[in-house]
């Protein structure tokens, strides 16, 4: 194993709270070794990390504590905490696995992604009202995390916040489209579910899928059981349905914010195409070790989607 960068991370980084230092490292595992732009960044800052594989092996994934967070060589992300990132590698196979048309894994891991290059079409049948898509919008597997979207945009960006937000001027209370209060915006529109040029799944993945409905995450926390687990090195929800035992895995991906991506690994945030009733908030199932809710967050922030059929 060889290793280019700083010890292992500790829990925070150090320094004043306007300034603090972040140390970042790499590891490698058997099959090639890894670099990193900085070993020490102000925190909210980016590196850059690179894979070089050896001879007859080729990258796989980025994943911190076990967790997958990016698939893509090179790999730019912003640092908040010390970090520790290892490169994965897997011996080459004949016929060129992975770029070939529906092969290999999807990039959808984060900023800059094209998330239409994700999602392999499947779906489980957990006897509920919809089927479930086997993965997220941007992946092509059940453990990728896959693409960030802000509710009612349908393409990733650099940064999640209400300065970059698609419906508004700027802040909360200037929204343009989505709302049912003056305080929010000038002209309220009480509309309560995403037009389909508004839906991330329409706009990015062929066939009949769409974002699921407030009612439709609903049905799925209230008539499944969720098991905490690791499939393949990945922190997710293994859900099983009630009716027929058929399951689904929910990786927990975490968010994106306008200071990167954070709480993949330990939380997920999976959006619905609702918007809530009473405020400007979407509704999403909120997802971390000790908890499976429908909730309601900042619609500017980057969440997942998984994708439903009839």
């Amino acid at each position: 194993m060889l290793v280019f960068a700083l010890p292992l991370s500790m829990a925070s980084c150090s320094g004043d709270k306007d300034d603090e230092l972040c140390q970042v490292s790499v590891k490698s595992g058997e099959g090639g070794i890894a670099f990193v732009s900085a070993s020490k960044v102000v925190s909210g800052s980016e590196v850059t990390l690179e894979a070089s594989p050896d001879e007859g092996y080729e990258f796989k994934n980025w994943t911190v504590n076990g967790s997958v967070v990016s698939s893509r060589n090179p790999f730019t992300t912003t640092i908040t905490t010390n970090t520790t990132f290892t490169a994965n590698f897997e011996k080459e196979t004949s016929g060129g696995e992975g770029e070939g048309e529906g092969e290999g894994e999807g990039e959808g891991e984060g900023e800059g992604d094209d998330p239409s290059e994700g999602n392999n079409g499947e779906f489980v049948d957990l006897g509920l009202s919809v089927k479930w898509a086997t993965c997220n919008v941007g992946a092509n597997s059940p453990e990728e995390f896959g693409s960030y979207f802000a509710w009612g945009e349908t393409t990733t960006k650099e940064e999640y916040s209400w300065a970059t937000y698609k419906y508004c001027e700027g802040t909360a209370f200037t929204l343009t489209k989505y709302y049912n209060d003056k305080k929010y915006g000038a002209t309220p529109d009480y509309k309560w579910t995403l037009e389909a040029s508004d839906d991330a799944a329409i706009a990015n993945l062929e066939g009949e899928w769409r974002m699921p409905t407030e009612e439709e995450i609903e049905e799925l926390v209230n008539n499944c059981t969720w098991e905490w687990t690791t499939q393949n090195q990945v922190v997710g929800y293994k859900v099983t349905s009630k009716e027929n035992s058929n399951y689904i895995f929910l990786p927990m991906a975490g968010r994106q914010t306008e200071t990167g991506v954070e709480g993949n690994g330990v939380e997920g945030y999976y959006s619905s195409s609702s918007v809530s009733e009473t405020n400007y908030n979407n509704r999403y199932i909120l997802l971390n070790e000790n908890k499976q809710v429908v909730a309601g967050g900042l619609r500017c922030n980057g969440f997942s989607i998984r994708p439903v059929c009839e």
